[in-house]
């Protein structure tokens, strides 16, 4: 099982493909379901979502060598997905975001956190997150 998620030499069949990626996405998943009861845990298991994302990577390579083609273009959807993201971003942000309320909420938790008031800091804080 190593060399099927870690090494992204060689080839992998169909087969072989779907098991390898149905363990990431059930360790993804799980991954994400204790972001939703334990938030604090996100931070930690950053490491682990980098070492998922090198073996689907891994994956993806093997299977793109099985079909002939470079593993460089296991990029391809990473790239577009980025870009994608980041337009979506730009787009669906204003729509959601009300920047004259995010802004004045800002300024209030600065003006109080000046005044050494930082029960105030925070309350306004969380009013500018939420």
């Amino acid at each position: 099982m190593g060399s099927l998620l870690f090494s992204p030499s060689g080839r992998v069949g169909p087969a072989d493909f779907m098991k390898g990626y149905t363990i990431l996405i059930v360790i993804g998943l799980i991954i994400n379901l204790l972001f939703a009861f334990a938030p604090m845990l996100a931070l930690l298991s950053f490491p682990i979502l980098i070492v998922l994302l090198w073996c689907s990577i891994a994956l993806w390579i093997k299977r793109y060598h099985d079909a002939g083609k470079s593993g460089w273009m296991c990029l391809i959807p990473i790239i577009v997905g980025i870009v994608a993201g980041f337009v979506l971003s730009l787009i669906l942000t204003p729509m959601f975001v009300d920047a004259d309320a995010a802004l004045a909420a800002t300024e209030a938790a600065e003006a109080a956190a000046a005044e050494g008031d930082i029960g105030g800091a925070m309350s306004a804080a969380m009013g500018a997150s939420g």
